[in-house]
């Protein structure tokens, strides 16, 4: 298993700059980190993001460089989404969305990404059977993309959802049956899932089970906590700063062999703090981490 953080560990500032992307990485590697996740959702849907400037795949070919010449790599992303399964979205609207989910996945495999992470998303409009018209949306539309982007070396996770901001309205994939259900029906090796342990949290569930349950279907992760209680929920923070208990979570990660990236998802963390406090508060994610890498190693002990 390889510790890895999204570069939007730090990435927008409080003042809603975007913080230099190569600074970012190389202060992101000069804090222990060897391994990347690319967010391309945030480059998609974040003003002044040069991604989306007319030069924009110049600018990630450029990322790309810039991680071998700082060996280091990219191995996860997480593609651009939207809600395909809704009824009232645009025929243009819809086409732009789709461009920007097509390219954020050829732009994976530009930085030589393994896995990309994407959303199910749910069809609201059907509320008295959700659960089937939402299935037959998700799986007509990611057996679509799979074709689509067959000529990348990449597989495509799907993760699971949370959906305490909706209810008492259901998302599609909150349940980690549904989300295994999907992915079995594609009977593609190319798809898996990406198991989010902060939306676990939220839903309240038993994380190291569903992992063993998951199995050789898990193929990424997203790692991060919030802490708070309905309706307030501060979410996307540093793992061991909100209420979930690590060690069982790693045992059962470790029981199941998972080989995959425990990818940090942890943007709010870092984005209130000053930018003198950057340096040391990667420094200490990267601390952290190593200390979940070494429950994962030896869970009786972990490091001192």
């Amino acid at each position: 298993m390889k510790l890895s953080t999204s570069t939007n560990l730090l990435f927008l500032r409080s003042d809603k700059r975007i913080y230099p992307p190569k600074q970012a990485v190389e202060k992101i590697v000069k804090a222990g980190f060897d391994t990347l996740d690319f967010n391309f959702y945030d480059w998609v849907i974040t003003k002044g993001s040069p991604y989306m400037e007319e030069d924009g795949d110049a600018w990630l070919a450029g990322m790309a460089v810039q991680a071998r010449q700082l060996g280091v790599r990219y191995c996860q992303a997480h593609a651009h989404f939207y809600n395909f399964a809704s009824d009232t979205l645009g025929d243009q609207e819809r086409a732009w969305q789709q461009k920007q989910v097509v390219r954020s996945i050829r732009g994976a495999g530009v930085l030589g990404a393994e896995v990309v992470v994407t959303h199910p998303c749910t069809c609201f409009a059907q509320e008295g059977n959700y659960r089937t018209i939402s299935k037959e949306r998700n799986r007509r539309y990611f057996l679509e993309l799979l074709e689509e982007t067959r000529d990348v070396n990449i597989r495509i996770a799907l993760e699971n959802m949370a959906d305490v901001d909706t209810a008492p309205k259901r998302k599609y994939c909150a349940d980690p049956e549904e989300l295994a259900d999907l992915v079995d029906s594609i009977h593609d090796e190319r798809l898996g899932i990406c198991w989010d342990f902060e939306h676990g949290d939220l839903m309240g569930q038993n994380q190291p089970e569903i992992v063993r349950y998951l199995g050789k279907r898990l193929i990424a992760t997203h790692v991060s906590e919030q802490h708070g209680y309905a309706p307030v929920y501060l979410t996307h923070r540093l793992p061991m700063t909100g209420m979930i208990r690590w060690e069982p979570i790693m045992k059962a990660l470790r029981d199941i062999e998972y080989n995959g990236c425990f990818s940090y998802e942890a943007h709010n963390y870092l984005n209130a703090l000053p930018d003198c406090a950057i340096d040391s508060a990667l420094k200490l994610a990267w601390d952290i981490g190593r200390y979940l890498m070494d429950l994962y190693t030896n869970i009786e002990e972990g490091c001192q």
